[in-house]
């Protein structure tokens, strides 16, 4: 039997698939598609997260540059006390200086002998550029190298997680007010019949076919609706409210959303498959995995710290305080090997390798953990997506039995066999159906959206069906 539904349908199908048909001034109109697009444009925290991919970038510049020299200019002056003395003041005592050179010196000999001397400079000054390369540290600096990879990889894996987030909270917020629209709009339809069959009633009773009995109870049903409308205009203005700022909307444009609740119908999708997809492409089991190697890399840092380290070094420059000119700066370099071998640091490397130890077994149980919650959620998603679908065919069976009642009791109403108060119950659970329905195709589309949040898929792909035999 064909389903009557009456303006009440129509008015809610005209609400759902033409919410924003046409785009005036001050409106912005947009698909659910677009609502993703623009919700990741330009996120405040999209930027930072990126921002933290760059200073993981520069991170890894900064454990490459052990392979380089570092290379020191220094320049520095010291003004030093007099240090100077005559050789004749440094002879023992009781040694007279007669018995050196005799009793008749000659002038020069005693003025070289009685004269100061010094052998540093009193304005001292040293001018150089210094090398130290390390050589070989068993394989250390390649470890600080794939560390910091590994931060830039965790990174980029928490971009990834708030594009995911954002992504599924604009289809959610897009979703619920399409809905929340639809339900006000279905509540308004009511509200218009019930007044109607209101103005219908006191004529009756006018003409004594109705009671005053039937108008009360009818303005109770209004009253009871207008209250809810209330409600559901609040939650509506508050999605709205919630959903304009996630997009970047300005407060005096008028947001009006274009889309009906349908979504593709695969087959019988393999449950395997998406668990496998799903430790796959999810940001939480890619970013426990990356803590795990993480925390491997520095488990093998921990054993190498206690090896030891051979570097190089040379410097070359200019100084005085050397001999025969002290006062005069010259050329002068240095050049050599050092090896560095840890002994004892107080039990240090000890105590690293053991926290190191720890930390990976950590990581390794809570890349277990979230294994663990990935998988019941993805099985959970699949299981809300198969009851949204049996939901929706009940909803429709409702719908059409609610319309084939309506028909019958509006007859049998219009013959005077049935009260007023059996009409608007026929009349309600029709409505009740309608809403029914629209509710039931929401609840599948955010479950379609809940899977792709489950199995890691953006939101813009379809999730796998189970391959055909």
């Amino acid at each position: 039997m064909r389903v009557r539904t009456g303006a009440s349908a129509a008015l809610l199908l005209l609400t759902i698939a033409g919410g924003g048909l046409f785009a005036q001034a001050g409106h912005v109109s947009l698909t659910v598609d677009q609502a993703v697009a623009r919700a990741l444009a330009n996120q405040p925290l999209l930027q930072q997260a990126q921002a933290a991919v760059e200073a993981a970038r520069a991170r890894v510049g900064e454990a490459n540059s052990a392979y380089y020299p570092f290379v020191n200019g220094t320049a520095s002056y010291n003004r030093l006390s007099d240090q100077s003395f005559s050789i004749a003041s440094a002879l023992p005592p009781g040694l007279p200086l007669s018995s050196l050179i005799g009793s008749n010196p000659s002038p020069i000999v005693l003025g070289l002998l009685e004269s100061p001397l010094s052998l540093v400079p009193l304005n001292a000054w040293d001018f150089n550029v210094g090398f130290n390369q390390v050589i070989f540290q068993f394989g250390k600096r390649g470890i600080q190298v794939k560390l910091a990879e590994s931060g830039v990889a965790a990174a980029q894996i928490g971009v990834d997680q708030i594009r995911s987030s954002l992504a599924y909270q604009a289809a959610q917020g897009f979703c619920t007010v399409l809905f929340l629209k639809g339900q006000l709009a279905a509540l308004d339809t009511q509200l218009a019949n019930l007044k109607e069959h209101l103005d219908a009633t006191r004529v009756k009773a006018q003409t004594g076919t109705a009671t005053r009995y039937d108008e009360l109870s009818t303005e109770v049903r209004i009253s009871t609706l207008e209250s809810q409308r209330i409600e559901a205009d609040n939650q509506l203005t508050r999605q709205s409210i919630g959903l304009e700022q996630l997009l970047g909307i300005e407060e005096s444009s008028t947001l009006d959303l274009q889309g009906e609740f349908t979504v593709e119908k695969p087959g019988p999708r393999d449950e395997q498959a998406l668990l496998d997809i799903a430790m796959a492409r999810r940001a939480d089991v890619r970013q426990a995995a990356e803590g795990e190697r993480s925390a491997e890399l520095g488990r093998r840092l921990a054993t190498v710290n206690g090896w030891p380290t051979i570097s190089g070094h040379a410097s070359f420059g200019y100084k005085n305080g050397i001999l025969p000119d002290i006062n005069t700066p010259a050329l002068n370099w240095v050049a050599g090997v050092q090896v560095n071998v840890p002994i004892f640091q107080g039990l240090l490397i000890e105590k690293q390798e053991e926290e190191a130890d720890s930390k990976l077994l950590a990581a390794r149980e809570n890349t277990l953990a979230v294994k663990r919650t990935a998988a019941t959620q993805v099985r959970q998603a699949v299981q809300d997506v198969e009851s949204a679908r049996s939901q929706i065919g009940s909803a429709d069976t409702q719908l059409r039995q609610a319309g084939d009642m309506l028909e019958v009791v509006k007859l049998q109403y219009d013959l005077g066999m049935l009260s007023n108060l059996e009409y608007l119950d026929a009349q309600a659970a029709l409505e009740r159906a309608q809403l029914g329905s629209l509710q039931a195709r929401y609840r599948e589309v955010l479950s379609e959206y809940a899977l792709k949040l489950a199995t890691g898929t953006p939101i813009w792909e379809t999730p796998p069906a189970a391959p055909q035999n």
